[in-house]
């Protein structure tokens, strides 16, 4: 058989692993950890060089350097099923709050003046909304569809006497 033949198929066969999803990973994980090691390195290897006998020692080092590296892992730290039989985590208990409350007083509200002459002091937005007075001498007031009343005529000032 062809170097690249080989190859070929080598790949091909890896290619087709993944197809039957992620129980074998999860139930050999050292071995998964090996295939895709010796993957990554056949396949780096067969970048840089054209020599496939070495890339196929690349990577079949590189698949059992990790594959074994994870085995020991595994033997040594567990397989990490003891999730389960862990007692699960309680929410912590709602502490009562125990501080005084101090409640401020509302700010004073101030009477709105009843005389008119304390009014020009206040702001205009403070002003209550209150038509103003008619003066005596004003003519009534007509509807704002009446058309408006001509002025009135104003009398020359007089000089002051001594």
């Amino acid at each position: 058989m062809r170097p690249a033949r080989a190859t070929a198929l080598w790949l091909a066969a890896l290619a087709a692993a993944p197809s039957t999803g992620c129980g074998f990973a999860v139930k050999h994980p050292a071995i998964a950890t090996g295939i895709v090691g010796g993957t990554l390195g056949l396949a780096t290897c067969k970048l840089a060089s054209d020599n496939t006998g070495a890339c196929f020692a690349v990577g079949g080092g590189a698949g059992a350097f990790l594959g074994l590296v994870t085995a020991a892992a595994l033997w040594l730290g567990g397989d990490s099923n003891t999730i389960a039989a862990e007692e699960q985590a309680q929410p912590l208990p709602q502490l009562e709050d125990t501080r005084p409350r101090r409640r401020r007083p509302p700010p004073p509200v101030e009477p709105a003046p009843a005389d008119p002459s304390q009014l020009p002091s206040q702001l205009p937005s403070q002003l209550p909304a209150q038509p103003a007075p008619a003066s005596p001498d004003a003519p009534p007031q007509a509807s704002p569809d009446a058309p408006a009343p001509a002025p009135a005529p104003v009398a020359p000032p007089t000089p002051p006497t001594p």
